[in-house]
């Protein structure tokens, strides 16, 4: 039976395709054993499927590299970001570690005197005494050869319950009372007053700072003390002080 090449035509792309019924198949293959027009046609169909076949697959396998780099991109972004995090906090592990070994909490006062020896580059020293006022710390330290050191300490920006050795007079003389100070960076002025071992019969020293009189008492021979005058950096002038007896009577020589 003869079959028109339009009808062939039609089974054409279902036959290229793979997808025509068996009968159709057969008819096709019939026709084409004699029609080289539908021949061609079917080469011609064949070759424009394998192109759209070539794009297609082209255009997956662009998509899939496409997928994939973009994965590998964010995982490369959070490679990078893991990276920078860690950084940052072994950053601020060194950051906090320094100032906790460089620090020491104010009622262990052995730590203080190791912060204050290695302040003044002083061997072994003892804390006999402290006081405190606002931000500073101040403790009085003696070595085994019976020199005196006063350390001033500030408290530490980090951790607020430990003091960072700052200053102090180191080798002080023993029976006499010596003064510190120095302006903050809170505009602060700050003065310390200290001396061990003073006359059984000093019992109170007096200053002047800014026009203002100070009458401080002295216990047990001893004096540690620190005054913090507020928006008063450009106002310390307590070089000068006068030690008193029992009836605030200045005392010479301090003896």
């Amino acid at each position: 039976m003869s079959v028109k090449c339009e009808l062939i035509r039609d089974l054409l792309p279902l036959y290229c395709d793979g997808v025509a019924s068996e009968e159709s198949r057969k008819t096709v293959e019939e026709h084409l054993q004699g029609c080289n027009t539908c021949k061609e046609e079917l080469g011609l169909m064949a070759a424009d499927f394998k192109t759209v076949s070539a794009q297609t697959e082209d255009k997956k396998t662009a998509m899939a590299a496409a997928a994939a780099f973009k994965k590998m991109k964010r995982k490369t972004f959070l490679i990078d970001l893991a990276i920078a995090l860690s950084a940052v906090l072994i950053l601020a592990g060194a950051f906090a570690g320094f100032h906790w070994f460089s620090s020491a909490p104010r009622d262990d006062l052995d730590a203080l005197a190791r912060k204050a020896a290695d302040y003044f580059h002083a061997d072994e020293l003892t804390v006999t005494k402290t006081a405190q006022r606002g931000n500073y710390f101040a403790a009085l330290c003696t070595d085994s050869d019976g020199k005196w050191y006063m350390c001033e300490y500030d408290r530490d920006k980090i951790f607020e319950d430990r003091w960072l050795a700052c200053g102090g007079s180191p080798g002080f003389s023993a029976g006499e009372i010596g003064s510190w100070n120095f302006g903050s960076s809170q505009m602060e002025a700050v003065i310390i007053f200290f001396g061990v071992d003073l006359s059984d019969k000093a019992r109170f020293y007096m200053f002047k700072n800014n026009g203002i009189t100070y009458t401080c008492p002295i216990e047990n021979n001893t004096v540690l003390d620190i005054f913090i005058i507020a928006d008063g950096y450009s106002d310390i002038n307590a070089g000068g002080f006068t030690v008193l007896d029992e009836n605030l009577q200045p005392l010479r020589d301090n003896r």
